[in-house]
């Protein structure tokens, strides 16, 4: 009896040692779960301050942007405003210079025309000078002639017959000088017409020859005027491209950063909730072999 009260006695104090144990072990253990639970909270926050912190940041570099976009749009809209007041006012330049020269050269014209019409009545004016001259010149030779006859005549008619002969043949002389200078002079005439409609064709022909240079170096510039706006038409496009380029390639990273944000925090959630099941788990069973001991101390007592 005393040897079974001993076993009894030693079986009691193992199984109150093997509790105490056990449930210094379990307030361990609740701690380090406490401790833990505790340690995946405060970093649940700081993930989520983070978070946080990353999208305001990500919402004021947004912002930075559209408004550097709106003010570099607007610098833009103001720059291309200047260039085509500044084309405005070189088309309206040239437009002058243009329409300036157009009349100095219908000027030039003119006057080349007038000083032609001058020059060509000087001329009509001159011959008819020397055209009269000259008859006067005849007509008063004819009556010295005339007069010098007489006198002849008058002093001797036995000369006359031969002045008459003489007369004759003079006045053929004459009748042929008449002819060769009627001649001549309309040779002469023929030739100062020709000369007149010459001056005439080529003061025509430079009018012609100004009018076309003038409209090819209109055509020139025009053409010249058309390649550099769509020069810069060109780069515009080009660097508009560029920069979308850009925005875009930056707009991907940001979005790439972001979900790689959000698939690292569903992965801490994943793990945490993993880890509390786990410590769920672990708790349940601890309870479960505590039961157990429980039932067995019960039971060794009812037995005792």
């Amino acid at each position: 009896k005393k040897e079974a009260e001993e076993k009894a006695a030693a079986e009691k104090a193992a199984a109150e040692a093997k509790a105490k144990k056990e449930a210094e072990e379990k307030a361990k253990r609740e701690a380090e779960e406490a401790r833990l639970k505790k340690e995946a909270e405060e970093k649940a926050a700081a993930e989520a301050k983070a978070k946080k912190e990353a999208e305001e940041k990500a919402a004021a570099e947004k912002a930075k942007r559209e408004a550097e976009e709106k003010a570099a749009a607007e610098a833009q809209a103001k720059k291309e405003a200047e260039e085509k007041a500044k084309r405005e006012a070189e088309e309206a330049r040239l437009r002058k210079e243009a329409e300036e020269k157009a009349a100095a050269e219908a000027k030039a014209k003119k006057e080349a025309e007038e000083k032609a019409a001058r020059e060509a009545a000087e001329l009509r004016a001159k011959q008819e000078a020397e055209a009269k001259a000259k008859k006067e010149a005849e007509e008063k030779a004819a009556a010295e002639k005339a007069r010098r006859e007489a006198e002849e005549k008058a002093a001797s008619e036995l000369k006359a017959k031969k002045e008459a002969e003489e007369k004759a043949a003079a006045e053929l002389k004459a009748k042929k000088e008449a002819e060769e200078k009627a001649r001549i002079e309309a040779e002469e005439k023929a030739k100062r017409e020709a000369e007149e409609a010459r001056l005439k064709k080529e003061v025509e022909e430079k009018a012609v020859a100004e009018a076309k240079a003038k409209k090819e170096a209109e055509e020139k510039a025009a053409a010249q005027k058309a390649a550099a706006e769509a020069k810069a038409k060109k780069e515009a496009e080009e660097k508009a491209a560029r920069e979308a380029a850009e925005l875009k390639a930056k707009q991907e990273a940001e979005e790439k950063a972001k979900r790689e944000a959000e698939e690292k925090a569903a992965a801490e959630a994943k793990a945490k909730k993993e880890a509390e099941e786990k410590a769920a788990a672990e708790k349940a069973k601890r309870e479960a072999e505590e039961k157990a001991a429980a039932e067995a101390e019960e039971k060794a007592a009812a037995e005792k």
